[in-house]
């Protein structure tokens, strides 16, 4: 490999003793570890570049975010009201059976809810490190499609739910009508008739362009649609429970991204390899992205990333304090909810100013 070497000047506020960081586009980056392993001749050329310190990307990214907590939470919360109330919910035609726990059976409702109890919080924890392990040594090309398929099932379901109650409002008169599947003993509405094959299609188009300079814009629709669903169907029953979950996940997240690679590993973080997608050179889609709009053209080519556990698990808390509002009739101004947003908003712009 034949390199050539250029000259950097380092900048009079910059300390010289730091090394300059290098940043690379990923297809560029893919080249170049492939022309290294086929012994290839590179010549490369070196660039002093100033980065901008906050990027526009990252406030679009922290509107959807917080956007995704707000509305997951007064999601959840409606679906509570109407439970108080006793109201079934009339948009969700198919019939479910209502969750308490982990397996344990509730009332009857059009709508399945499965609540956190201590020993599910701390099982997620031990599931999802036994998960983190098992995908750094197995992920590949084949299991990132298995993934990718999964990934797609789940934003259709989601995003089908998330635009009935749309449907509902614009043909009110014909969403709530029921229609008999041939060859089943079932029936589903008209709504879910309607938005399913739109679902379909975002998922099927972003998971044959998802690598465009414009599949991002699907990848989010569709996980913030997970992300929503999350919200409305997963509940924290009560604080002590919240007091269990939010610690271990920050326990879970300090370990595999600063302990870990310090312990074991030789420095190679174990969630970074595979956020990365491992062997398979593509992002996990489970998280939210969002181009750089500003910088020098390198730069434009990276994106702001956001998993969705930094949203889910956060918006949980929020989403509780909605329905405590609810049951304590408490108005907005002197509830926990305003709060709970204001605190996360302002704590995910604490993390892009570190």
């Amino acid at each position: 490999m034949g390199g050539a070497a250029s000259n950097i000047s380092t900048p009079a506020h910059r300390n010289a003793s730091q090394p300059p960081a290098i940043s690379l586009d990923r297809k560029d980056g893919l080249d170049l570890v492939q022309a290294l392993h086929s012994g290839d001749m590179i010549n490369v050329q070196l660039q002093l570049l100033e980065v901008p310190a906050l990027d526009a990307s990252a406030l679009l990214l922290w509107l959807m975010a917080v956007g995704t907590v707000v509305a997951g939470s007064l999601w959840s919360g409606r679906d509570y009201a109407r439970e108080l109330k006793g109201i079934a919910w009339q948009e969700d035609a198919d019939q479910g059976q209502q969750h308490r726990g982990f397996g344990q059976a509730g009332s009857r409702t059009g709508l399945e809810i499965l609540e956190v109890t201590t020993a599910g919080a701390v099982g997620f924890v031990v599931l999802a490190s036994t998960m983190l392990v098992l995908l750094f040594f197995f992920l590949n090309g084949i299991f990132f499609y298995i993934i990718l398929v999964g990934f797609c099932l789940a934003g259709v379901e989601a995003l089908g739910t998330a635009l009935m109650p749309l449907v509902c409002k614009l043909v009110p008169g014909v969403a709530y009508g029921q229609v008999v599947l041939p060859c089943t003993c079932g029936s589903v509405s008209v709504a879910r008739l309607i938005t399913t094959p739109v679902a379909v299609a975002v998922a099927v188009v972003w998971a044959f362009a998802r690598n465009t300079s414009w599949g991002w814009v699907l990848q989010d629709i569709l996980g913030i649609s997970i992300m929503l669903m999350v919200l409305r169907t997963l509940r924290l029953p009560t604080l002590r429970v919240a007091c269990v979950l939010l610690p271990l996940c920050f326990c879970y997240d300090v370990f595999w991204v600063f302990l870990q690679p310090l312990l074991f590993g030789d420095g190679t973080s174990v969630m970074v390899q595979v956020a990365e997608g491992g062997d398979s050179h593509e992002f996990l889609p489970m998280l939210l992205r969002v181009p750089r709009l500003s910088g020098p053209p390198i730069i434009k080519g990276a994106y702001c990333l956001l998993g969705f556990g930094d949203v889910i698990l956060p918006g949980l808390l929020v989403a509780l304090t909605r329905r405590l509002d609810i049951a304590g009739k408490t108005r907005w101004h002197a509830g926990y909810f305003v709060a709970a947003v204001m605190g996360y908003g302002a704590g995910l712009l604490l993390t892009y100013a570190a």
